[in-house]
């Protein structure tokens, strides 16, 4: 078997094309957040913080909506986009733009809810508002890994 990179390239492309909502979703978050944050203030009993300012209502449902919006947009062009490419495209491609509204929907709104339950997670280890958790997402993608495999 040989390694083609041209297949490499396309598996990559439709990769971050299947996960475009959950990227845009993100981005959506930041630019619509600011206002009341989720967890409402609230504190553990060690007095920190149970998520933080970071992960606001407005961001979630913001960010969620524009990676729907984008699941949609996938839907519709979903079928001219498998009528050019298909033979090469071996990840899922929304077809019609009720299934793009589902799958950008979960994508875009799991990737905020990870986000919130990174910072939660975060929260509890003492690490404070934008200090990276390199350690921390290695273990929770290695017991998942482990959990599936």
């Amino acid at each position: 078997m040989s390694f083609d990179l041209t297949m490499l390239a396309v598996v990559c492309v439709t990769i971050l094309y299947f996960l475009l909502p959950a990227y845009i979703s993100n981005s959506g978050g930041l630019i619509f957040g600011g206002g009341r944050p989720v967890d409402g203030g609230r504190t553990d009993s060690k007095g920190n913080r149970w998520i933080g300012d970071g992960v606001t209502w407005r961001g979630l449902i913001g960010g969620t909506l524009l990676g729907t919006l984008v699941g949609a947009i996938q839907g519709y062009f979903g079928p001219d986009i498998l009528s050019l490419f298909g033979e090469y495209i071996l990840t899922p491609i929304p077809v019609g733009v009720i299934n793009g509204v589902i799958i950008g929907f979960l994508l875009a709104f799991g990737a905020l809810v990870g986000d919130a339950l990174g910072s939660f997670i975060k929260r509890r280890l003492g690490i404070g508002r934008g200090k990276p958790a390199r350690v921390v997402l290695m273990r929770i993608f290695g017991f998942y890994c482990n959990f599936n495999h």
